[in-house]
């Protein structure tokens, strides 16, 4: 499929030429195995995919096939009221041992030599009962790759769920997940942070724009393009992840009609991890781009989507909305020696102390305390990546505008600083933004 597209944020025009991405592991794990047989047995599935069936007799052996292409742990959980038996097999139909007293085993480049894939057998268990189970993989790191945040992305999947308890798996199939986000987004606007304005506070709180742009078909595309894989549930908000590849020509003069022999070709490798609500979506992401001659890099960037609720709430009394946040480490710290952007993960809370004090923007002469004032919290954040914690971020007593918006932002030197939110639905039920602290670039959402 080739389209155009204009790009707002980057005022570029770009020929994008949208590929189906890899499988949730098979991302992660280009390069590896040994080019062994491919699969054309029994159905296929994809880490983290919940699988579901029924004891349909006592002999009945249940058989599914798993693309894997690096060598690693693979563990398998089930759930549901009948206990099957379970035993996985190599492309040759040979059984790999399982370590005691577990569904778990190892992958080895011996075994990846017969074939890039291996056989899930259910057996065994209760005729007429239901059983469900999920995998879960941990590649052993790369040869090339550094400890800690150069470690293969299918690990992030293990690491998210540790990051604390009430973080279950994510029930739902790719086919659900990009049904449920693309319904979301249908006539919803992306927010982007505009230019931070500090003219009459160099060292302190800045003024910052918050442009949005309604989404069109265009940019449905991409996500319909792009492979989605489920990752937990924070709380009632599901995160999930989400591949595509795109190619464009990057335009100099940003015209259409004149390609230039400096123009580039450039491929773009996009990672992300993404969550929605009912009203809004946000997500953090990674792009990796690669021109025709050769050049790379890899930026974090971050994205919130709304339909806003075009005014502030109201009411009487506090109110607080709680909720999730997602960030990817800064490119300017760039990524502290390693290939990839850490993950990180938090809880994120917003809060109105008095929902009947009138909104900004602040009159002349006005004490900001009389006016609605709004405090925004990160806590419990966790870099997935290197499995630690990471310190927390508040921003308090911001005024909140008659559309139901919010920012601050900060010039210190060299780094800006910055957050943008607004509150989405009829009755303002959530809220959504994007900032940049702390080394972090990421997006939040929460609901009351």
């Amino acid at each position: 499929m080739t389209l155009t597209l204009t790009d707002s944020r980057c005022r570029r025009a770009k020929t994008l030429v949208l590929a189906a991405s890899a499988l949730l592991a098979l991302a992660a794990c280009s390069g590896g195995g040994s080019g062994g047989k491919q699969n054309d047995g029994p159905p296929a599935i994809t880490l983290g995919e919940r699988i579901t069936g029924t004891v349909r007799s006592a002999d009945h052996v249940d058989d599914r096939t798993l693309p894997i292409t690096r060598p690693g742990t693979l563990t398998i959980a089930t759930t549901g009221s009948s206990n099957r038996n379970i035993r996985v097999l190599d492309a040759s139909g040979a059984e790999i041992p399982r370590q005691a007293g577990s569904w778990t085993v190892t992958i080895t480049d011996a075994i990846l030599a017969k074939g890039n894939y291996v056989i899930i057998q259910f057996y065994g268990g209760t005729v007429g009962e239901s059983y469900s189970a999920t995998t879960s993989f941990a590649a052993d790191p790369a040869p090339d790759q550094p400890a800690g945040g150069g470690q293969a992305i299918a690990n992030l999947l293990e690491n998210w769920q540790r990051y604390q308890a009430g973080n279950p798996t994510l029930e739902m199939t790719g086919a659900e997940i990009k049904a449920a986000f693309l319904a979301t987004l249908e006539g919803s606007l992306v927010m982007i942070p505009g230019p931070v304005a500090c003219a009459s506070a160099p060292s302190g709180g800045c003024q910052v724009s918050i442009i949005t742009q309604r989404l069109d078909e265009e940019d449905l595309s991409l996500l319909q393009s792009s492979t989605l894989a489920p990752v937990l549930k924070h709380g009632s908000i599901p995160l999930a992840k989400a591949e595509f590849n795109v190619t464009y020509v990057d335009y100099d003069d940003g015209g259409l009609d004149d390609l230039n022999p400096e123009d580039q070709l450039v491929s773009n490798e996009v990672r992300s991890y993404g969550a929605w609500l009912d009203h809004a979506a946000f997500s953090a992401f990674r792009s990796h781009a690669t021109s025709v001659t050769g050049t790379e890099s890899t930026f974090p960037e971050a994205a919130a989507y709304i339909i806003p609720s075009g005014s502030p709430p109201s009411g009487a009394g506090s109110a607080t909305w709680t909720g999730l946040m997602v960030g990817m480490e800064d490119a300017r710290d760039g990524f502290n020696g390693h290939v990839e952007p850490d993950v990180f993960l938090g809880d994120a809370q917003i809060r109105i102390d008095d929902l009947a004090a009138p909104t900004g923007p602040l009159p002349p002469g006005q004490d900001p305390g009389e006016l609605m004032n709004l405090d925004v919290s990160f806590t419990n954040i966790w870099n997935v990546t290197e499995q630690t914690p990471a310190a927390d971020m508040i921003w308090q007593d911001l005024n909140v505008t008659g559309e139901g918006a919010f920012s601050f932002g900060r010039i210190e030197g060299v780094e800006v600083e910055h957050l943008i939110g607004r509150f989405a639905g009829p009755a303002h039920q959530e809220v959504v933004g994007e900032f940049r602290r702390n080394g972090i670039v990421g997006s939040f959402g929460a609901e009351r």
